[in-house]
């Protein structure tokens, strides 16, 4: 009866924990959006490696401006791709060409610069995203997230449940989780440490899948299938037991 009790008692703590850890993600992801809105503002995404239109456009109140140069294009480095050059003009917008040799960097690139008719002059600034996908993956940030956080909890969930079958879950999931880290990177990152931290990732669901799988005689509890159970207690000594 005292064992059931705790059963219940440590069911109720992890349930706890999984609530408590998926609220401090949507609210870090609530705070990431909420920054995000009071930046300068931010073009659509661009593929990685690909080459990109920079627009421009407007008036200064009567006509269209006469020119439109871009000061500077900023990579997520910090270094300075493009200075000073003067924007195709195309009837009443401007435009710039950005080679896809300048956008292999992942992260966010910003650029600068200005418009004037020969009188009047008002500068601009924007930025815009490359990513591996072409596509805005903060999406991709929440879901590896919330998939990693399921592992844990669901892996203390198999040891406080003492279930082998809810191992194997949780050890598809960490596999699941290495596999879309190395393809589709952390959310906007795609470089070595987030392939370094896939194969961790995929490294750790393929112990705990063949541990749940192959190492697990039916009777015995699942920490004997990870190598954890508690050894017969002798003496130190005894270098022949």
């Amino acid at each position: 009866m005292i064992n059931n009790n705790m059963i219940r008692q440590n069911n109720k703590k992890l349930m706890l924990i999984g609530f408590i850890l998926l609220s401090i993600l949507m609210s870090i992801s609530s705070i990431s959006a909420v920054g995000e809105s009071d930046t300068i503002p931010r073009i659509e995404p661009v593929t990685q490696g690909h080459s990109v239109s920079l627009p421009q456009g407007g008036t200064n109140g009567t006509d269209a401006w006469m020119y439109c140069n871009i000061s500077t294009i900023i990579d997520p480095d910090h270094n300075i791709l493009v200075q000073d050059v003067v924007m195709v003009s195309s009837g009443t917008s401007f435009s710039y060409v950005l080679p896809g040799s300048n956008t292999v960097v992942l992260g966010t690139y910003t650029v600068t610069g200005y418009c004037g008719d020969g009188f009047n002059k008002i500068s601009f600034a924007y930025t815009f995203p490359v990513t591996t996908t072409g596509r805005d993956n903060s999406l991709s940030l929440w879901i590896m997230s919330v998939l990693l956080v399921f592992s844990i909890v669901i892996l203390i969930m198999a040891f406080s449940l003492d279930n082998i079958y809810i191992a194997f879950l949780s050890g598809s999931l960490w596999i699941i989780g290495g596999i879309l880290i190395y393809f589709y990177g952390f959310g906007n990152i795609s470089d070595m440490y987030t392939r370094a931290l896939s194969f961790v990732t995929l490294a750790i669901g393929i112990m705990i899948f063949f541990a749940a799988a192959f190492h697990h005689d039916d009777g015995e509890g699942i920490a004997k299938a990870f190598g954890l159970d508690k050894k017969d207690e002798g003496d130190e000594y005894d270098y022949f037991k």
